[in-house]
């Protein structure tokens, strides 16, 4: 099959959800999925391995944190950057992602699948108040927009099982109080967001192979373009 990369302009599609909701699985699976149908496929993810980026994977790890003030006890609390201040390190990062990856790749013809994005920043920035969405929807305004983002809806319950059995760390984030918010948050940002831009739905909750089903029948949908001459090619590879 002849190699498409140059003859168009790439795609930009972007997986969202909570931590365990399975965004890294099915980007993975999407990836492997299209390059063998001969399309340029780049996989990348944010927070990035560039300079900024590595600070935020610091800071979420819990491996960066700040010294504060001294507690009532006379001990050294520690503390970490605000949320304001990390959004601003994601907004950085992202914009560093576009510039140095993202945008080349896409006008080279190569479909670029990126593991969470703006949103991301959106439902674990904005906090308890839809107000904040505003000036996080600004701090993020120069960056570009997707062709297509896939958010998987995971309920929380099957996203702490998955994280729980895949690794052995605790993100910052990751505390029932704040997980709570950040999903109610998710619902908010992909409901406002998807009156502005294509947004797909997807229950993440069944197994892997019944996701990716459900995903390759939105991108065909999506991008019936990139196979004129082959409209089973999803079905037909699914269930194989």
């Amino acid at each position: 099959m002849k190699n498409k990369k140059n003859e168009r302009r790439g795609k930009f599609i972007v997986f969202e959800g909570l931590d365990g909701s399975g965004t890294t699985t099915q980007s993975k699976l999407l990836g492997q999925y299209l390059e063998k149908q001969n399309w340029p496929v780049l996989n990348t993810s944010e927070p990035t391995q560039g300079p900024m980026g590595l600070i935020l994977r610091l800071l979420l790890t819990n491996r960066l944190i700040f010294n504060g003030r001294p507690s009532e006890q006379g001990n050294q609390e520690l503390e970490i950057l605000s949320n304001s201040s990390i959004a601003l390190l994601f907004a950085a990062d992202r914009l560093d992602h576009i510039q140095h990856t993202i945008l080349p790749k896409i006008q080279d013809g190569v479909i670029v699948i990126c593991e969470r994005y703006y949103f991301s920043s959106y439902a674990y920035q904005m906090g308890k108040s839809s107000k904040n969405l505003k000036w996080l929807t600004t701090i993020n305004s120069r960056c570009i927009q997707p062709d297509l983002t896939i958010y998987l809806n995971t309920s929380l319950a099957v996203c702490n099982k998955r994280r729980f059995t895949n690794r052995w760390y605790q993100d910052l984030y990751e505390k029932p109080e704040i997980l709570e918010q950040v999903a109610k948050n998710y619902d908010y940002v992909v409901q406002n967001m998807k009156k502005k831009m294509p947004v797909e739905i997807v229950d993440g909750t069944p197994n892997e192979k019944v996701v990716f089903e459900k995903i390759i029948h939105i991108i065909q949908n999506h991008f019936p373009e990139m196979f004129p001459n082959n409209p089973t090619l999803f079905t037909d590879n699914a269930q194989s």
